[in-house]
């Protein structure tokens, strides 16, 4: 089984991820903070189900 997941690395400060990030997902600005700071998953599903790939495309630019 294959999973697809969005992870964001920093190229940058943090606050230039937090706002568009905020308008995709829905979270709070210190959950976004926390995942980006310890590099966890913002998304992830699995590759074989097609919904659930159109809504993780979704979440991209």
């Amino acid at each position: 089984m294959s999973k697809m997941a969005i992870k964001i690395l920093l190229n940058g400060p943090v606050g230039k991820y937090i706002v568009p990030i905020r308008k995709l997902t829905g979270l709070g600005i210190t959950d976004i903070k926390t995942k980006i700071e310890n590099k966890d998953l913002f998304a992830e599903t699995d590759a074989d189900d097609i919904g659930e790939m159109e809504n993780l495309k979704g979440l991209s630019y």
